[in-house]
């Protein structure tokens, strides 16, 4: 992660260090759609840290069908030369999250009441539910970015000379 933070950084380095004028909108465009995209890789690499969350997706199998269905859009995502083509997916499946996200945090409250869960293991699955959704999220918003940067900038306006 270490690694992707430093390309990270160096990238927005790099961004800023280009000027566009203001007269080169398509640029515009695609320096804020970097930014946005820069932004969202930047929250990914902080969820990654968060082992506890990850290892409890992992192994509560109310949780599977959701992460198997986000790890193959992600690999469809890193290998599809179209980004365009995974984003309704995506968004789908971060909408579908956030209504799972309800039902299960009204299962495991209700679990937990009747003492079937641990109060302590289940705040670590709402918490797990909620970053598999915010994961989803991430990734949906870099898709909808990622088009942005395959557009071709506008050519380079300068005046013509008069003759």
């Amino acid at each position: 992660m270490a690694s992707i933070r430093r390309a990270v950084d160096e990238t927005r380095a790099y961004t800023d260090r280009i000027d566009i004028p203001e007269n080169r909108p398509q640029s515009l465009l695609r320096r804020k759609s970097i930014v946005h995209i820069l932004d969202h890789v930047m929250r990914l690499v902080h969820r990654d840290t968060q082992s506890q969350r990850i290892e409890l997706i992992l192994d509560d199998s109310k949780l599977d069908p959701l992460s198997s269905e986000l790890l193959s859009l992600i690999d469809a995502l890193l290998t599809s030369p179209e980004a365009s083509r995974i984003e309704p997916k995506l968004d789908e499946l971060r909408r579908n999250m956030r209504d799972q996200l309800h039902l299960i945090r009204a299962d495991t409250i209700s679990m937990t009441a009747s003492r079937r869960l641990a109060s302590a293991q289940a705040l670590i699955r709402l918490d797990a539910v909620r970053w598999l959704h915010r994961v989803a999220y991430h990734l949906w918003r870099i898709s909808v970015h990622l088009p942005e940067l395959k557009r071709e900038p506008e050519a380079s306006q300068t005046p013509a000379k008069e003759g």
